[in-house]
């Protein structure tokens, strides 16, 4: 009898596991809260992005994609309307660097959709691919010029020439009185045996037009030029004053105060009248 009434006080302890039961009313308060959440979010019509309750993947490419495959993934109205005036204003993906640059998107959406995205990871050109052929540039036609009477403007348009040294040709044809061989264009500073080569083929030689000095009307500065020193002219003109008229070109050799090569340089540039 005392070990019934001993029973019936003595309960022993129950060891209760209540962590599956904790994990079931978590889960459950995180649903409610997702739904108020939802629900908030759809009163208020704010921008919140609302995701389909089931997004199905599949490869595509999202300049032809439609509308309603991109809320299949997820895309939401307001989403694609930024895409869709994107692609009007003649954007369009190349790449899939080029998709994840939009940031309408977001960074989780872009780690889901990326791998299905129907476009290079990025364009590298490689000797595989053609080449893009730039337009070659319109040849102007060149047309040959006279030495002694084209512009400066003229002179611009042969090769390698341009602006300041068809200037500097002009200006010492003139104090030359005009060319008499493509070569003295060399005594131009800053022409070159290359540069003439290249305009060779595009000059005329016109040597009637070469203006000549009178010896016996040319006082010291008319006489000034390339080839004559401004005290050899002095010379020229006093020892006429005192001698008279020059009866030819020669003459002046008979002055002696010319080397020979000087004085043939010079002859062609020359005339008694």
């Amino acid at each position: 009898m005392a070990v019934l009434v001993a029973l019936k006080f003595y309960e022993p302890k129950v060891n209760t596991d209540f962590s599956e039961l904790d994990k079931a009313v978590k889960h459950f308060e995180e649903l409610k809260r997702a739904d108020s959440i939802a629900l908030h979010a759809e009163k208020e019509n704010t921008d919140t992005i609302h995701y389909p309750k089931v997004v199905e993947m599949f490869r595509f490419n999202p300049n032809t994609l439609p509308d309603s495959l991109w809320h299949v993934m997820g895309i939401s109205d307001k989403q694609l309307s930024v895409i869709r005036k994107y692609q009007a204003n003649g954007g369009t993906f190349r790449t899939r660097a080029d998709f994840k640059k939009l940031y309408v998107i977001s960074d989780e959406q872009k780690e889901r959709m990326l791998p299905y995205i129907d476009l290079p990871d990025s364009i590298s050109y490689t000797s595989d691919k053609k080449e893009v052929k730039k337009p070659e540039p319109i040849k102007k036609e060149i047309k040959p010029i006279l030495m002694n009477a084209a512009l400066a403007e003229d002179w611009d348009l042969l090769p390698y020439i341009g602006e300041g040294r068809a200037a500097a040709i002009v200006s010492y044809r003139e104090r030359l009185g005009g060319f008499l061989s493509t070569e003295q264009l060399l005594e131009v500073n800053i022409i070159n045996d290359t540069i003439l080569n290249a305009i060779k083929p595009y000059l005329i030689l016109d040597v009637s037009r070469v203006r000549k000095m009178n010896i016996n009307t040319g006082n010291a500065y008319d006489l000034r030029h390339p080839y004559l020193e401004p005290s050899l002219a002095k010379v020229i003109v006093n020892y006429r004053k005192m001698h008279g008229d020059y009866k030819s070109v020669d003459d002046i050799k008979k002055l002696g105060v010319m080397r020979n090569d000087d004085f043939e340089r010079l002859r062609p540039y020359l005339k008694v009248e």
